[in-house]
């Protein structure tokens, strides 16, 4: 479990980052103390600041009732294949680099180059919403092939 856990959360930007600014000299802690305007259906409460906006994947993600009925398990496994499908392992060249240190620098990146392309306080704008969207779900292919080759190999 804390394989999973450890190997997805790597390759979530805002895990590899903490943005210190004036309004925040000690880091923003990942984007948490970031707000943004609300969004509101995504989940039971409104998602308002950066961090949660990129654990539901900028919208790509929406929140499944839990406990989880047959059709909110049919949901995730239709998402699911629909990743797999746009991004198949062979797409991923990074597949071959095993140190989740360099995993984690590649999330960095992205936080810096992608996540925080947003004003504070702002409602994200659609185009924002969409280049997340598709930066989620390939980060998301990603980590689930980088998990699958851990375990492939621990598991000889």
């Amino acid at each position: 479990r804390y394989i999973v856990h450890f190997v997805c959360n790597v390759t979530h930007p805002l895990h590899a980052t903490a943005r210190e600014t004036d309004a925040h000299p000690k880091g923003d802690r990942g984007g948490n103390d970031f707000l943004i305007q609300p969004i509101d259906g995504w989940s039971d409460r409104p998602i308002r600041n950066l961090h949660a906006l990129w654990d539901f994947g900028c919208g790509a993600f929406r929140s499944v009732a839990r406990p989880l009925s047959p059709e909110g398990n049919a949901k995730i496994q239709s998402l699911a294949q629909s990743i797999m499908k746009e991004y198949p392992a062979s797409a991923f060249s990074q597949l071959k680099d095993a140190n989740p240190n360099n995993w984690a620098k590649e999330s960095f990146k992205l936080a810096k180059s992608k996540v925080y392309a947003l004003e504070e306080g702002a409602a994200p704008p659609a185009a924002y919403l969409k280049s997340g969207a598709d930066i989620s779900r390939k980060r998301v292919a990603l980590a689930v092939y980088r998990l699958a080759d851990l375990l492939n190999k621990a598991f000889k």
